[in-house]
């Protein structure tokens, strides 16, 4: 771009407009002229700050309030293109282009016009314009620079592309305050609230003592490199030189600009540096590691589902391959103890690939291959071990529709919604438990929109006052709500990638998506009314790379302070896509700071992250890897990887 714009630009001819005042009559006297001390002052600037959708081949005008000296040069008259950041050199390039016009008089103004031939479309530029003397040969005091975007080709609104500074100096009084001073921003630990804080520090001007207030910027950035777009965040009074700014979420980067004001204005900006809210954050390795390597039956993608029962004391490990197993353990006072495992013996149906227990420990087991449209097994834990109560199977089987391919019951146990997908068509079937304790198909849901897609995700809410199940799909979660005889459609949110998860008391949706910038955000939807949703903010989490999955897990603590968010696709240590887990801690004042991020300890194509289970019972966290090893020389059987929460969420 830089050296396009350098070699490709042709100015035409700078017009320099002079005006003098109008004079009486030849009868008049001539009087000596006064000594002129002022600088030339800037009235006007055309386009304005920031202003968007600007004709490429619109004039730059600024107009002063006096007669300038002839001698004009490029140092004094600046043009530059901000690409991402990168500023071009001087598009004006050659002072011959310079010259005078002074045909147009009036009021003794002075109006600066270029007009370069080929600025490009959609891009910020920059003007600065300094040192420009009057007749008298006095100077202009200040800098006046500023930024403008011109429109884009096709007529669309413009895309943002802010950075850095826009504009500073004195671009319409010379007479403004001088800038603040050492502008420095650091991470403090809150010791009232256990929060972090940035705390940001400046010093006053160097000269004068004009200042009435100073204005506080902030912007938030997921990396360094990413644009910056600044908002108001506060206004100081003039005896302060420090803000302490309390609306942190540790994990994006902050920056900061000042500026000081008076009644003629406000001053030059002056940037802080980058703060890195993500220092110390820790990588945590798990405290223990389930593997299948001396099982009678391992199977391969051990780790692809799990399930905790209802008092978290029976763990069910998924091993879906063509067949699949499902691997039962009890938990021991500090650690899992293996009991036995259940199997598909159709062989054929990826038996284990989801699983879910009742609030009376049913384990429903989805086989989404089952003699090619899908089939879930019910089990009951007996005196004499584990038995096959029931299969449950399509109402309507449509082969490759995978019926069973995500299950979860409702929060009372008695009903169960069965997830079926393919390529067109995404449904949920509800079956519902008979006083008898059988099962029976009541109903199915359907999607109200065409944009579903393979992958389905399926939640309850918890809420005693009502219950709602949500079904993602595509780019859409839809709520269904329980009625007295139905289920009933109630709003879709739109915008959703991947996976989502209820918040204990059912009135928060936690999402995610990944931006086109390759940004991880935290979407989270409250509930403001009775059956009505709404976006109620975007926390940045971290810079991806190579991901599309990242928030295909979410999960809340049982408290619903903590919130796991996984990318099993995700680089994790020694720049290896094994994935991660981000865990999030919710502050007094409602934000979600990134405590801790989780990783494997044999980083190897694993798919970290591919199930997730919170133990409240021992403040634990289990993370399924359904292509790990314990090592190296170990088969790739998958692994499940047990995670101690107790001394990072209490600490």
């Amino acid at each position: 771009m830089q050296g396009r714009i350098k070699n490709h630009i042709n100015l035409l001819p700078l017009l320099i407009l002079l005006a003098s005042c109008g004079g009486g009559s030849s009868r008049d006297l001539p009087s000596s002229p006064a000594l002129d001390k002022d600088s030339p002052l800037i009235l006007s600037i055309s386009p304005g700050f920031e202003q968007t959708g600007i004709d490429p081949n619109k004039f730059i005008r600024v107009t002063f309030n006096e007669t300038l000296n002839n001698t004009i040069t490029t140092e004094q008259v600046s043009v530059y293109s901000v690409v991402n950041g990168t500023i071009s050199e001087n598009i004006i390039t050659d002072k011959s282009l310079f010259s005078l016009n002074t045909k147009n008089i009036k009021n003794d103004e002075l109006v600066i016009a270029l007009k370069p031939n080929d600025l490009s479309f959609n891009t910020r530029y920059r003007v600065s314009i300094q040192n420009i003397k009057d007749t008298s040969g006095n100077s202009m005091v200040d800098l006046c620079q500023w930024d403008f975007v011109t429109k884009s080709d096709n007529g669309t609104p413009n895309k943002q592309i802010d950075f850095a500074v826009t504009h500073i100096g004195s671009c319409k009084k010379n007479d403004g305050p001088k800038q603040p001073q050492h502008i420095q921003a650091f991470v403090s630990n809150n010791q009232f609230n256990g929060q972090r804080d940035v705390v940001v520090s400046w010093k006053a001007p160097v000269s004068g003592n004009d200042t009435e207030h100073y204005q506080i910027e902030k912007a938030v950035l997921p990396d360094i490199n990413s644009q910056a777009i600044y908002k108001i965040i506060k206004n100081v009074n003039v005896i302060d030189l420090a803000f302490v700014d309390t609306n942190i979420t540790i994990g994006p980067f902050y920056r900061y600009r000042i500026t000081t004001h008076n009644n003629n204005g406000s001053s030059l900006v002056n940037l802080s540096n980058f703060v890195n809210t993500q220092i110390d954050v820790p990588i945590i390795k798990p405290k223990d590691v389930l593997s299948p390597n001396k099982l009678p039956m391992p199977g391969l993608n051990y780790g692809k589902s799990i399930a905790l029962n209802n008092d978290n004391s029976i763990l069910a490990v998924g091993s879906s391959t063509s067949g699949g197993y499902v691997h039962i353990y009890s938990k021991m006072i500090d650690r899992w103890k293996y009991e036995t495992s259940l199997l598909d013996h159709a062989y054929s149906g990826q038996f284990g690939s989801s699983m879910a227990f009742s609030s009376d420990d049913i384990l429903a087991v989805g086989q989404p291959r089952y003699g090619n449209i899908g089939a879930v097994q019910l089990y009951s834990r007996t005196v004499d071990g584990w038995r096959n109560s029931a299969t449950l199977y399509s109402n309507s089987p449509l082969e490759n529709n995978e019926f069973g391919k995500k299950l979860v019951f409702s929060p009372d146990g008695n009903t169960l919604a069965i997830g079926e997908a393919s390529n067109t068509v995404v449904t949920v079937q509800l079956f519902t438990k008979t006083i008898q304790g059988t099962w029976i198909y009541s109903e199915t849901l359907e999607p109200n929109t065409t944009s579903f897609g393979y992958e389905l995700y399926l939640a309850f809410n918890t809420n005693k006052e009502r219950t709602l199940l949500a079904v993602a799909s595509g780019n859409t979660i839809q709520l269904f709500r329980k009625t007295s005889f139905n289920w009933s459609y109630i709003t879709e949110l739109p915008g959703i990638k991947n996976g989502f998860a209820f918040s204990p008391d059912g009135k928060t949706i936690a999402s995610a998506e990944q931006t086109p910038e390759s940004v991880g955000l935290i979407l989270l939807f409250n509930e403001i009314s009775r059956n009505t949703w709404k976006l109620d903010s975007e926390s940045p989490s971290t810079k991806l790379t190579n991901s599309s999955r990242f928030g295909e897990n979410i999960k809340f603590s049982q408290d619903g302070t903590v919130l796991a968010v996984a990318d099993p696709n995700g680089v994790g240590m020694y720049s290896i896509l094994t994935g991660t887990v981000q865990l999030f801690l919710k502050t007094t004042t409602n934000n979600w700071n990134l405590i801790a991020t989780l990783s494997t300890n044999n980083p190897s194509n694993g798919f970290f992250g591919s199930s997730m289970s919170f133990n409240p019972s021992d403040s634990t966290l289990i993370i399924g890897e359904r292509r790990g090893s314990i090592d190296r020389n170990t088969t790739m059987y998958g692994v499940v990887n047990i995670f101690d929460l107790n001394n990072l969420v209490n600490k």
